[in-house]
């Protein structure tokens, strides 16, 4: 009958298992049939479920033949009988196969635990990478391998109690030491194997194995045994002697593994006998020790606690003689990727903070590029994998490899009472080797940072990084946070932004928690700064940003780049200081797709749109699966008029990412640059009922709505959208949001509905709630209500509104540099200075990054000058030029400025031209209130008059 071995090795051997020829059968296949063999002790399966986990990438039809094949090989290798098909789409294993799992978990539910510890060589599929499976299968061989490893614990342990209370202490001995090398950190298990070698006279045996376990406990762990087991010592050490008649060696099974390698720690293969310990050694090794002062004792106790003190200052590996860049097995500038790190606990916050620390403490090197993050996020998406799948054993070495890395990190953080016990592996991507191995141990959550400066630092070493260049830089907690309740609210923040569900409002409140918890937690702010701005939180986005910015100096220098390229675009818009950093990054990763992305970014509030459409085509080329490069592009391709190729980048956007958050907004972007108002109000409302659950979407898309339906003239429900968006604002605390749409109201009232008093009374009391000087500088609406102001004719406030941000030194440092002149412009435009203020709107209009938002001041600023060719080419000009935010402006401008086109064109003799733009704003007010009317009614009768009699 044919053999599978799943524990400790995974192979499938031939009838002559004297010879143990093994049957060669690929590896996805023998993983099907170690699953028919074991799961759900080995029952029927649906044809289904085993598509769904063998081969999830498949289409439909293609997983049933690829299931097919594999059956027909199985059936081949295991001959008749070998696989049972029911009627009911059912699949099983006939009695024709022994499997070791099953027949492990056979006697354990026999109750004959000393065979089923006999029996367990190894873990469950230990180390077994199946390639292109589902993360359930994943799921399924974690808990399999824990769980068989738990029972056989467990089962070594009633062994160990059997033997020991019948009187065969050398059988309990034996399993002692099985049990303890199962089980190596157990203390409890650690004293009952000394108590034994004790009694069995093995005295010298007691010795040995706890200045191994202590010595490990101080090198690998950076503590001290429990005090329990150092007061057991000291008892054993003044026990009497025992003297014991000669005894047959210890089984093979006894072997103290404790006294091997860490890398035993994980082997259960327990390697060749121990010698026999006899009467007159046992006798003699006991006389000794109790010979030897207690003095001594203490002193080597203290020795180990002090030892265990010096180790949580020192990296947990010896120094290495030969690094494996020396030894070649690395190159210098090779990609090395941080996978996610484990708790064995299942505390996935621990295990988010090992994984974000230890990648910002690596990514200090020179000596290697360190990915993580992002690459291994992007890497899952192109293997068609979700973004949030945990980078499990099975799959790392080929996200490692996606990610163009040579080698990876993986590693694990074990809680044990206070402290915390953090490993981590670096392998060859390519082989699977085991390159380097650390370990580090943190006192208590203090002591977290250090202990992975630590577990840093050995690796670094060993891949070949000079010991002094690690040691002149700054420590982990000072370049990210000393607090790990801190960091841990930043992982978590960070794996739902780069997660597939991406929960902004979520990640938003835990980024806030990490730096209420720690206020120079540099990295916090810069990314809380970056998802505020994303909300239209313009003065949360600069205060974080700032005080990110301010603490630059803390951090390394990808990251002091990373800061300072944010804060000069978003906070003081200097473009080119941005550009120059992001510019510095690339040098150092010149395919980094990030960095591309946000450069691209600068480019665009530059206006500098082909440079921009060439970062974010090179970013795609590298990274086709983030939705936020094609939205880039998109915007990039809809404000260069391309409508044709934005239609088409569309399209494939929305089959790549239909479910994408991002390229929803792509689209109502794209449709706002092109004026289809349509369009924008459908996706807008699509969009709400997507994002129903975030009250800050909700009052975004509520302004949003207000002002597409103000522009189409229908007043009503623009007032019901902007004041539902001002009691949103008011719940979720964004005054910049609530002062915008108070401002649109007003324009409302005032231009459409033609009542001045009742916009000036109603903003006022607005004002008064909410003073412009209670805002943070980026939120307060200085040109909107100057904008406001002018049309309703009260000069002196847009004089005070002008004072005001002269005085304010933190509004002349963080308000956009188009501003001040555009402030300047309408304050002269109000005192009848329109040709100085021409010069100034023109200013303003060339330094601001909307495409067409000073056009209608400066249009209206001609006009007064007495200049209709320069304010109709101008009304051209903001009509025509596409924005994708052009509701802000176009709320209260676009309908009034088709109209002042119109008429200039009609005066000069453009008749032509003068019949469209009226035409075009009785089609914008098609669905406009009663209200409007009589302006329609007038546009009809004069477009009546342009046509003649013949029309």
């Amino acid at each position: 009958m044919p053999r599978l071995l799943t524990l400790g090795t995974f192979v499938l051997l031939g009838d002559d298992a004297s010879e143990r020829a093994p049957i060669s059968v690929q590896p996805k296949r023998l993983a099907l049939l170690a699953y028919l063999a074991t799961a759900s002790a080995g029952g029927f399966h649906r044809r289904d479920t085993l598509l769904g986990l063998f081969w999830p990438e498949l289409a439909d039809d293609e997983a049933r033949r690829a299931l097919r094949q594999a059956l027909y090989h199985l059936r081949r290798t295991l001959g008749e009988g070998g696989i049972v098909a029911r009627p009911d789409d059912q699949l099983g294993l006939g009695p024709v196969l022994a499997c070791d799992a099953t027949e492990l978990e056979r006697l354990l539910d026999a109750g004959r635990p000393e065979a089923a510890v006999a029996l367990y060589r190894g873990d469950f599929l230990q180390g077994v990478y199946v390639p292109d499976v589902a993360q359930e299968f994943e799921e399924w061989v974690d808990h399999m391998r824990s769980r068989l490893r738990g029972r056989v614990v467990d089962a070594a342990r009633r062994a160990l109690t059997t033997a020991e209370g019948e009187g065969r202490l050398t059988d309990a001995l034996a399993m002692a030491f099985r049990a303890h090398a199962l089980a190596p950190a157990d203390e409890d298990l650690l004293r009952r194997l000394l108590t034994l070698q004790q009694r069995t006279g093995d005295v010298d045996g007691v010795q040995r194995v706890f200045q191994t376990f202590a010595r490990r406990m101080r090198d690998e762990y950076g503590a001290a045994p429990q005090p329990a087991t150092l007061e057991l010592i000291e008892a054993l050490r003044l026990a009497p002697p025992v003297v014991l008649p000669p005894s047959p060696a210890l089984a093979a099974d006894a072997v103290p593994l404790a006294a091997e390698s860490p890398a035993s720690f994980t082997s259960a293969d327990p390697g060749p006998s121990a010698p026999a310990t006899g009467a007159t050694t046992a006798v003699s090794a006991a006389r000794r020790w109790q010979r030897a002062p207690r003095l001594l004792l203490a002193a080597g106790v203290i020795g180990i606690a002090l030892a265990a003190v010096v180790a949580r200052r020192a990296v947990s590996v010896d120094e290495p003689t030969e690094t494996l860049i020396g030894r070649g097995l690395l190159k210098s500038r090779d990609r090395v990727l941080v996978a996610e790190m484990r708790s064995s606990s299942g505390d996935t916050s621990l295990a988010l903070a090992l994984g974000r620390a230890l990648q910002i403490d690596l990514a200090q090197t020179r000596v290697v590029e360190i990915v993580g993050g992002g690459s291994v996020r992007r890497a899952l998406r192109r293997m068609g994998q979700p973004a949030d799948l945990g980078v499990r054993d099975s799959v790392v070495r080929e996200v490692a490899l996606r990610a163009q890395a040579e080698a990876y990190v993986v590693g694990q953080v074990e809680a044990v009472g206070g402290a915390y016990v953090l490993s981590a592996q670096l392998l060859d991507a390519r082989k699977g080797e085991v390159l380097a191995a650390v370990r580090a141990t943190a006192r208590d959550s203090s002591d977290f940072l250090e202990a992975v400066d630590r577990l840093s630092a050995g690796l670094r070493r060993q891949i070949g990084e000079a010991l002094g260049t690690i040691e002149n830089e700054p420590p982990l907690r000072g370049v990210t946070t000393p607090s790990l309740a801190a960091l841990s609210k930043f992982s978590q923040g960070s794996e739902l932004m780069e997660g597939s569900v991406d929960d902004r409002a979520a990640a938003r409140r835990l980024f806030e928690e990490a730096v209420g918890l720690d206020t120079n937690f540099a990295t916090a702010y810069k990314t809380l700064g970056s998802l505020y701005r994303a909300q239209g939180e313009f003065g949360k986005s600069a205060a974080a940003l700032g005080r990110a910015f301010a603490l630059r100096d803390r951090l390394p220098q990808d990251e002091r780049d990373y800061v300072m390229a944010s804060y000069y675009r978003n906070v003081t818009h200097e473009y080119d200081k941005a550009a120059a950093a992001w510019m510095r990054l690339l040098a150092v990763d010149s395919n980094d797709v990030p960095v591309l992305n946000n450069l691209a970014l600068v480019y665009k509030d530059a206006r500098q749109f082909d440079r921009a459409e060439a970062l974010y085509r090179r970013a795609i080329a590298l990274d086709s699966t983030t939705p936020a490069l094609y939205n880039g592009l998109i915007v990039i391709l809809a404000l260069t008029g391309r409508t044709d190729e934005t239609r088409a980048m569309l399209a494939d956007a929305a089959r790549r990412f239909p479910e994408s958050r991002t390229r929803m907004l792509a689209e109502i972007e794209a449709a706002t640059a092109q004026r289809d108002w349509t369009a924008v109000e459908r996706l807008k409302l699509a969009y709400m009922d997507h994002m129903r659950d975030s009250p800050h979407d909700q009052m975004e898309s509520a302004e949003v709505l207000g002002r597409v339906t103000l522009l189409t003239g229908r007043l009503d429900e623009a007032t019901a959208h902007l004041q539902r968006a001002i009691r949103l604002a008011e719940g979720e605390g964004s005054r910049g949001h609530l002062l915008r749409s108070a401002v649109t109201l007003a324009w409302l009232e005032l231009r459409y509905r033609g009542r001045r008093d009742s916009a000036l009374h109603d903003l006022a009391a607005v004002l008064q709630r909410h003073p412009l000087d209670s805002l943070q500088v980026p939120d307060r609406p200085y040109v909107q209500l100057a904008q406001l102001y002018l049309e309703a004719r009260q000069p002196e406030r847009i004089m005070a509104l002008r004072e005001a941000a002269a005085r304010d030194p933190e509004a002349r440092r963080l308000l956009r540099r188009s501003v001040k002149p555009w402030l300047d412009g309408l304050a002269l435009l109000a005192t009848s200075r329109a040709r100085e203020a021409i010069d100034l709107l023109r200013e303003a209009e060339a330094l601001d990054e909307c495409t067409m938002c000073v056009l209608p001041d400066l249009a209206r600023a001609y006009e007064e000058a007495g200049d209709p060719d320069g304010a109709t080419t101008t009304y051209d000009r903001y009509l025509g030029t596409p924005w994708i935010a052009r509701h802000e402006v176009d709320a209260w401008a676009y309908g009034w400025s088709l109209l002042r086109a119109g008429e200039l064109l009609e005066k000069e003799g453009q008749i032509s031209r003068a019949t469209t733009a009226y035409e075009q704003l009785l089609a914008l007010w098609r669905p406009a209130d009663e209200q409007l009317a009589p302006v329609q009614q007038e546009l009809r009768g004069r477009l009546a008059k342009l046509r003649g009699p013949a029309q």
